[in-house]
């Protein structure tokens, strides 16, 4: 298995890394690598191997190597969010008893990464899962791609909360554009 970075992946990681005066960045890796894992485990546990990792500026793509089952992707495109959201519940356990603000950032933006990634948008796990059970979603990803583009405009402009919402929703709307041209 190798590992390849593309060149948009670079330039939002280091824009990340560059704007991250917070650190948050250092607590939504744990989150990451657990909703990551959760993908190529269950990869494996279905009889796949993995052969690369590619990191773009939109995500991670996986390829693999056998034939899964449609049952055996729907299961692994819903693992990664399902991992998630278990790393989420222990690192929220761990950071009561612990008193650590950083394992309840972790666990919030475990969360949130996991929730996000269940929205039906075609380039999203929640997407894939959609189209594996044979629903077009494309409508339904466009007015996703609305509603977070209205709602992040508005908290954007009217709270001291940063464009979070607005970029997911320009995100969105960009990969439902695309999804649309290839005809998924």
């Amino acid at each position: 298995m190798y590992l390849e970075f593309s060149t948009g992946f670079l330039c939002v990681a280091s824009l990340f890394w560059l704007l991250d005066t917070q650190g948050l960045l250092s607590a939504l890796l744990p989150a990451l690598l657990a909703h990551e894992l959760g993908h190529a485990l269950c990869i494996r546990l279905c009889g796949g191997r993995l052969v690369r990792l590619r990191f773009e500026a939109c995500g991670l793509r996986m390829d693999y190597r056998g034939t899964l089952l449609p049952f055996e992707e729907l299961l692994c495109a819903l693992t990664g969010p399902g991992a998630g959201l278990f790393y989420a519940l222990a690192a929220a356990c761990g950071g009561y008893y612990a008193d650590s603000d950083y394992l309840r950032c972790s666990a919030g933006l475990s969360l949130l990464l996991s929730l996000f990634n269940l929205l039906p948008a075609p380039m999203l796990d929640g997407g894939r899962a959609l189209a594996l059970l044979g629903w077009r979603h494309a409508r339904l990803s466009g007015c996703m791609a609305g509603a977070l583009l209205l709602g992040g405009g508005l908290v954007f402009l009217h709270s001291a909360y940063g464009p979070a919402a607005l970029l997911a929703g320009f995100w969105v709307l960009l990969g439902t554009c695309q999804a649309a041209k290839k005809g998924i």
